[in-house]
């Protein structure tokens, strides 16, 4: 045996059913004078770990927009709680420093 061809991944579209994900592989038989005498090949169907795949990224992706949506409320929800109270920190000042 010589030696393996690179793994490739490819989309087939049988007509029975939907698209399916594969990777082949190959190999080539030699013969002792260096020529190719066969080849020998795989297909293994990988549908359901792309399927697999594309879940977990959107996923992860609904999991990234959730966490930027929480810290935006929490970084608005801060900002104006901080607010109001600077309002009434200053309008305190202002009487204390007129009475007194």
């Amino acid at each position: 045996m010589g030696t393996s061809s690179r793994l490739r991944d490819h989309d087939l579209y049988p007509s029975d059913r939907a698209r399916a994900q594969v990777s082949s592989s190959a190999y080539p038989e030699l013969a002792e004078d260096g020529s190719v005498k066969g080849v020998m090949g795989t297909l293994v169907d990988i549908t359901h770990y792309k399927w697999a795949e594309e879940i977990q990224k959107r996923r992860m992706e609904e999991a990234m927009e959730a966490k930027r949506n929480q810290e935006n409320f929490i970084d608005m929800t801060s900002h104006e709680i901080r607010n109001p109270l600077s309002a009434m920190i200053q309008c305190a000042d202002s009487t204390l420093s007129v009475c007194c």
